[in-house]
This record gives C-alpha cells, structure tokens and sequence, in this order.
C-alpha cells in the first residue's frame, strides 16, 4: 500500500471516509471504530461547533443577523433556506464553517497523537468539496448501488424519493468519486464488510509498522 503524508503529522496516519448519501459511511466508521480507530465524524462535528463556537456563530450572524439563534440554538431551516437560495451564500457559509472544522479536526488528531494512537480517522460526506482530503493519508470510498442508497435514505430520514434525489445531486457525482480515492469499499448487501474493512484495518497497521 502506498500513502500520500497527511499535512497534520508524521506519526500518525489519518484515514478519510467518505461516500454518498445512504451509502454505509456510519457503518464503516462504526466498524473502524470497534477496531480501536477513533473517527471524526464531520458532520455532527460541524453541527457542534455552529452552536457552541463563539467566532463562528458570529459570523454566520454577520451573514445574516442575530435572529439566526434562537435560545441559544442554530435555525438550521432558516439559514438553509438563506444560503440555498444563492450558490455565492453557500460558498460563503462554507468557508465559514469548513474553516473551523478544520481547525477543530486538527486539535482532535493532535489529542489521539498525545493519547498514542497511531491511526485515526475522518467521516465526511463532502470530504473533496471541503478540502479535507488535504489532510488525510489514505481516503476510502464507501460505495453503493444509487437505488439501494435511495431506499436507505428515505427509510432512515422518513423522506420522499424526490427530497433525497435532490440531496444527491449536490453531492459529488458517484464515477468522479471512484475516481480519487484510494480503495473502495462495497456496502450493497452483497459484499460482507466487515472482512472488507479487517483487511483494510490490518493493511494499514501493517504499513505503519514497516515505517
């Protein structure tokens, strides 16, 4: 296996999880996790932060005003409504909060480096969008067939058809995915995973020990 240096360190490899919209990522990661690899999940990370981060909830009220808190909590419907409705004010509100995020992932990798972990791992969705993959040595794709990936979502979100299709497409196109990363991992009830990520998992242990 070869491996891009993350920018973060050379004691520590960084992992990259990513994928579309009912893909299996939580599953992976939960898996990667059992295997003693801690992941950061950028998306609940993100809704975190957005709340309790003093410097980024002040500029996302800049953005718009101090009404987009209400008791000390995210409108999330209102400022999706807001920056949806300009592809400038997405570009906008993610600068703002994939900078923080960044900074906040970093510190993270940081505390597993003191704590002497040597592998860690990062959950993201838009993991080339966000700039992310910049700081991971090995970025794995976890794949699923589109409709199989539809039907989880509308079971798991209680959404139409048309509500995730729309989500979909503004993600990543699936082949431009394939494309980038590294190894690829099937979760289309058809391919055990589990054997899939212990061989993953034991890869990767195995390289960080002849480095």
């Amino acid at each position: 296996m070869s491996m891009k240096k993350n920018m973060l360190s050379d004691h520590i490899i960084v992992v990259g999880i990513t994928g579309g919209i009912g893909s299996g990522k939580s599953v992976v990661s939960r898996l990667f996790c059992m295997k003693n690899i801690p992941v950061y999940d950028a998306d609940t990370e993100a809704k975190r932060l957005m709340n309790v981060q003093v410097s980024l909830r002040e500029q996302l009220c800049n953005l718009l005003d101090e009404d987009l808190y209400v008791q000390g909590e995210l409108d999330k419907a209102r400022l999706a409504k807001w920056m949806f409705a300009d592809n400038a004010r997405v570009l906008a509100v993610n600068k703002i909060v994939h900078g923080a995020l960044a900074q906040d992932f970093i510190q993270w990798v940081n505390i597993q480096y003191q704590l002497g972990l040597p592998i860690v791992a990062i959950e993201s969705a838009i993991l080339f969008e966000s700039g992310f993959n910049t700081l991971v040595d090995l970025v794995i794709l976890v794949d699923a067939p589109k409709e199989l990936r539809l039907q989880r979502a509308m079971m798991r979100d209680s959404v139409t058809r048309e509500q995730v299709e729309v989500r979909m497409n503004k993600q990543m196109d699936d082949d431009a995915r394939r494309e980038l990363v590294d190894k690829i991992i099937l979760c289309d009830d058809i391919h055990p995973v589990i054997p899939q990520v212990s061989n993953l998992v034991t890869e990767i242990q195995q390289y960080f020990t002849r480095k």
